[in-house]
């Protein structure tokens, strides 16, 4: 290991990207197990209509009604 990847391991950002893709890598094998892409599947998440946003507020509907 190079002094860059020593210096590199220690700062937080690293840290956080690092953590970042490894939780991105987990949700999109979850969605994509179940058929879906990861943005459908947030999209998903937040369809609730008592403790989340409404399906509404996620697709308004438009001037056609659709």
């Amino acid at each position: 290991m190079d002094n860059y990847e020593k210096i590199a391991e220690k700062v937080v950002v690293n840290k956080i990207r690092s953590s970042w893709l490894e939780l991105y890598k987990m949700y999109n094998d979850q969605a994509n197990s179940r058929g879906v892409t990861l943005s459908m599947a947030f999209v998903l998440l937040t369809i609730n209509e008592t403790f989340g946003t409404p399906v509404t507020k996620n697709c308004p509907k438009n001037e056609y009604g659709a």
